[in-house]
């Protein structure tokens, strides 16, 4: 009996050792876009998929740092421009905990009353990390492209109830004349149109985020402000 209870033993410690040998971890490391690269924790018995901590740097900055599971985010998010905390996001309970004011954010509800306590719509993973896909999706209007001077531009977010965008404009101003273009959504990625809806009185409401950004043309033309 002695025996054959040390056998058992000796068996679910081989096993142990086997289950925490394949499942060790390994980091990896992937420039994602815009600048940034990820450092991410992988399971030898996963490839591919993540587990673990990540970290998210623009050159030696950090911009984002929090956990995966299953190649999913999970738990608290911190996002940050420069060393400022910019959003505390928490995926298990889908709130924002903590966020900075951004004035290139500006935003528009219908029907609002005195008295109503609203919360604003905002980007998941904060202005600075979240809206950096921005510059790519826009065009210069060929009516300016020989003009030089600074614009501003209007990235206009029509969202849902549920924070899913609608529909996403730019807009482009020049003195008096305006500029509209209308990007293809699906050419973004599930984290890029990942939103919280604004509330009005604890109801979740439709909604428009303005993110204002702006660019500059001279003899070679390049874009600023994203």
């Amino acid at each position: 009996m002695k025996k054959y209870l040390l056998s058992l033993i000796i068996v679910h410690i081989t096993c142990i050792s086997y289950a925490q040998k394949s499942d060790s971890t390994i980091m990896r490391s992937k420039t994602i876009a815009y600048g940034f690269y990820e450092h991410f924790t992988e399971l030898k018995s996963k490839k591919g998929i993540k587990n673990g901590y990540a970290e998210v740097k623009e050159g030696s900055d950090i911009v984002a740092t929090g956990s995966y599971k299953n190649d999913k985010k999970i738990g608290r998010w911190r996002y940050f421009k420069k060393d400022t905390l910019q959003q505390l996001y928490n995926y298990n309970t889908n709130t924002i905990e903590h966020q900075v004011n951004d004035e290139k954010l500006k935003y528009i509800i219908d029907s609002l009353k005195d008295g109503d306590k609203l919360i604003y719509p905002s980007k998941i993973g904060g202005s600075y990390y979240g809206f950096r896909f921005l510059g790519p999706l826009y065009t210069i209007p060929h009516q300016i492209r020989k003009t030089q001077g600074k614009f501003p531009i209007y990235f206009i977010f029509h969202l849902n109830q549920k924070g899913t965008v609608m529909n996403l404009k730019i807009k482009t101003i020049n003195g008096r004349n305006q500029y509209m273009q209308e990007v293809n959504l699906s050419k973004l990625n599930d984290e890029q149109l990942s939103f919280t809806p604004a509330m009005v009185n604890g109801k979740a409401v439709y909604s428009f985020l303005v993110y204002e950004g702006d660019f500059v043309t001279s003899s070679i033309i390049n874009a600023s402000g994203f």
